[in-house]
């Protein structure tokens, strides 16, 4: 009796567990496939006159979403390093000397909703920058810093994207499609604020969001640790 009592405990945790799994699968599908329907929705109506280029970004968009993911799947969905989001998008433009593109501030993991409305916003930032900005030339140069600030209630986490050596900036007409999507990531989902300024010796953007969306540093042992309170 004993041993049918224990067996039949231990298939209905699994069970439970399984449940779970599944549960959490559905919704982690779900903001997926919405992340995608806006990126869609919002690519076609930037898109003039039915532009050809509009469905190369709208793949190149998928691609930075999928490569997010990966970074969270290596996690089990416990979320990504602030630092390893940023070089999962910005390493194939780093030179040899490691000087074009810099990173700097301390080890923050982040939740997953904040590592993939971060991922798709650094995407956007990065895309310009190769196509009109300071990647776009040999010299330019993109520096990358973050802290933790205190000056907010509740305290936020500041992310300040600064472009150098690259060509005369303008200010945009109108507003593209990338500022549409890292508004809509940043500030809708996660509650974060963002500031845009097209200096002419380039681009410096602000993302500000609150460290609610700070995720469990994870130790050696690969268990979760607390680094910030929600």
């Amino acid at each position: 009796m004993v041993g049918v009592s224990q067996d039949v405990t231990e298939r209905r945790l699994a069970d439970e567990r399984q449940a779970l799994l599944l549960h959490e699968l559905n919704h982690r599908v779900k903001n997926t496939l919405a992340t995608v329907q806006s990126v869609a929705s919002l690519t076609r109506r930037s898109a003039e006159n039915s532009d050809p280029r509009a469905w190369n970004a709208f793949i190149d968009r998928l691609h930075g979403l999928a490569k997010t993911h990966d970074l969270l799947t290596a996690s089990h969905w416990q979320g990504a390093l602030l630092e390893d989001v940023l070089k999962n998008e910005l390493e194939p433009y780093q030179d040899a000397m490691r000087q074009r593109i810099r990173l700097r501030g301390p080890r923050i993991n982040l939740q997953p909703s904040a590592v993939l409305a971060l991922g798709l916003a650094i995407h956007e930032l990065a895309t310009n920058a190769i196509k009109y900005g300071s990647l776009s030339v040999p010299d330019g140069k993109v520096h990358v810093t973050w802290a933790v600030t205190a000056g907010h209630n509740p305290p936020a986490l500041l992310v300040e994207w600064v472009e150098s050596g690259g060509p005369s900036v303008k200010q945009p007409e109108r507003q593209g499609f990338g500022t549409k999507l890292i508004q809509r990531g940043l500030a809708q989902q996660l509650g974060g604020e963002i500031k845009l300024d097209f200096a002419p010796g380039g681009v410096r953007c602000v993302v500000t969001f609150p460290i609610t969306t700070l995720a469990p540093e994870l130790s050696e042992e690969g268990e979760p640790q607390k680094r910030y309170a929600s």
